[in-house]
């Protein structure tokens, strides 16, 4: 026998995706060598509710489309990005308020990039996305406790956002935090080639901590190549790739 669906509530399902890289902090007089930090995506919303509020780039499911194909979309649509490396995160919907408009299920994804690779070339991505540096430190990566700084404007500093997208940041960063030390998550945050270095700063910056003997930990996963650095800044630094799973 069918089940008749029209005798149930009818409810929507959404995607929000986290966009996470990493960058330079600007130099400043107390700090004068270059300081990685964490920026995160945000959209101005440009219709009810939350307008012009920051928001995760996010949008509704179609019928007939693959959740992970809806979170393909919405980057696109949103802020011009493609071909950009996305995992799923989690559920949303235990609270049944979450959004006035009615019950909306949203399924969380992490989006990860080295910076070169995120351009916002679309017209509409220049006007409604930007990027914010997170300024909680990974020990305070809790959903109350998270603050984000405008990169281009620094006098914008924003503690609340739409919906529930802070705990949903908290919980992507978390994410990352608690597995890269057994998964590749930190490689998706560098260039194809990179230096030791490189890759250290980014998982101690998750972790919020340093790791000893970097080098011997993540021996098995790197492998060194012919290339190096230019050496304009600093002196010549080999550069090495990821290794592929046999």
């Amino acid at each position: 026998m069918k089940r008749d669906f029209s005798t149930h509530d009818r409810m929507s399902v959404a995607t929000d995706v986290v966009v996470l890289t990493t960058d330079n902090k600007p130099l400043t007089n107390n700090r004068k060598v270059a300081e990685k930090g964490l920026q995160v995506l945000l959209v101005k919303r440009d219709e009810e509710p939350y307008k012009g509020g920051w928001a995760l780039p996010a949008g509704f499911v179609n019928y007939d489309e693959p959740l992970l194909e809806c979170a393909k979309r919405k980057l696109r649509e949103k802020v011009g990005l493609d071909d950009i490396y996305l995992e799923q995160l989690y559920s949303y919907g235990d609270d049944v308020n979450r959004d006035i408009r009615g019950r909306v299920i949203s399924i969380g994804y992490i989006a990860l990039a080295p910076k070169e690779k995120i351009l916002l070339n679309s017209e509409r991505a220049s006007k409604e996305a930007e990027w914010f540096w997170i300024e909680s430190s990974a020990s305070q990566w809790e959903s109350d406790k998270l603050s984000f700084l405008s990169v281009k404007d620094p006098s914008v500093r924003i503690t609340s956002l739409a919906f529930d997208h802070r705990m949903i940041i908290a919980d992507a960063l978390n994410r990352i935090k608690n597995k890269i030390m057994y998964t590749d998550a930190g490689f998706h945050l560098v260039n194809e080639l990179f230096t030791v270095k490189e890759l250290q700063t980014v998982y101690e910056l998750l972790l919020g901590r340093e790791v000893q003997a970097f080098r011997r930990v993540l021996n098995d996963k790197i492998i060194e190549t012919d290339h190096w650095t230019d050496g304009k800044a600093h002196r010549p630094a080999r550069l090495f790739k990821k290794r592929e799973c046999q």
